[in-house]
């Protein structure tokens, strides 16, 4: 057979052995949202909501990730394309469902977004916000907050003077409702990106390609898994990891500080074949 029909005949590449787990904090509440084909995979994280709306009984983190995955599976586009196509279907539903998200920021929905998609002979990734990724169980794709590692400190601080681990959540509460202004907010040192109906800055989408013939398997997480990768590549490690995690740092003060004491958690995990 000649070199040409050969490459004519070969079958392409796709995602396969696809591993899952979602747990939500308080379940069946659960503000992480996952979804997937043969040839793409969608993580999104929402923001939990501090405006105390809901929904018919969804929060605005729940809708919003949701949307994410959704209009993600469908659509064929990447990079900043990809999210402002994200961004005005999200704009449509405030019209919709909450107009005050249009013109104040305090009532928007929030959400992340990592999607990997096979295009030709590459792996293109799209990541927003703090959801990472990892590729061949060891190049690590993490995206943190700036905002959320001080309001973490002061966090562990209040315990650490106090010991009201309980109390602590409210105590940083004032600075959560503040978090807003930040948001796609590309002159703040604090600004980050997230996907919330509006423009999203070129400077807070991250974009990366992988030939295809380098990738073996790749790995998509929420930070309920304090943004670590566990030493194996299936989600019973992951697991492991959450349960040591739990054990070492159950007030999430110390090595695995962060602004509430647990989270949603999801993975997705596939090889490529």
């Amino acid at each position: 057979m000649s070199k040409e029909i050969f490459n004519e005949t070969k079958e392409p590449y796709k995602f396969a052995n696809i591993e899952q787990f979602s747990e939500g904090k308080n379940p069946p509440k659960n503000e992480d949202a996952i979804g997937y084909s043969a040839t793409s995979i969608v993580l999104s994280d929402g923001a939990t909501d501090k405006s105390g709306q809901s929904f018919e009984g969804r929060s605005g983190g729940e809708i919003a990730s949701q949307l994410v995955v959704d209009v993600c599976i469908r659509s064929q586009a990447n990079g900043t394309e990809l999210v402002a196509e994200v961004t005005d279907t999200l704009k449509s539903l405030y019209e919709k469902i909450n107009p005050a998200a249009l013109e104040d920021s305090a009532f928007r929905f929030g959400a992340t977004l990592v999607v990997a998609r096979i295009v030709e002979n590459q792996l293109v990734v799209t990541q927003v916000g703090d959801s990472s990724f990892r590729i061949n169980g060891a190049d690590v794709y993490t995206n943190n907050k700036i905002v959320d590692d001080l309001t973490a400190g002061a966090r562990k601080q209040y315990i650490e003077a106090t010991t009201d681990v309980a109390g602590s959540r409210d105590f940083i509460m004032p600075l959560l409702k503040t978090q807003h202004k930040y948001q796609n907010n590309p002159v703040s040192p604090l600004g980050y990106g997230v996907i919330d109906g509006t423009n999203v800055p070129e400077k807070f989408i991250k974009n990366y390609a992988f030939p295809l013939n380098a990738v073996q398997t790749i790995e998509v997480a929420s930070d309920g898994y304090c943004n670590v990768f566990p030493p194996e590549t299936n989600v019973s490690s992951y697991e492991a990891l959450h349960a040591h995690i739990e054990q070492v740092d159950p007030n999430k003060c110390g090595q695995y500080r962060s602004t509430k004491l647990s989270d949603d958690r999801t993975v997705v995990i596939a090889n490529l074949q």
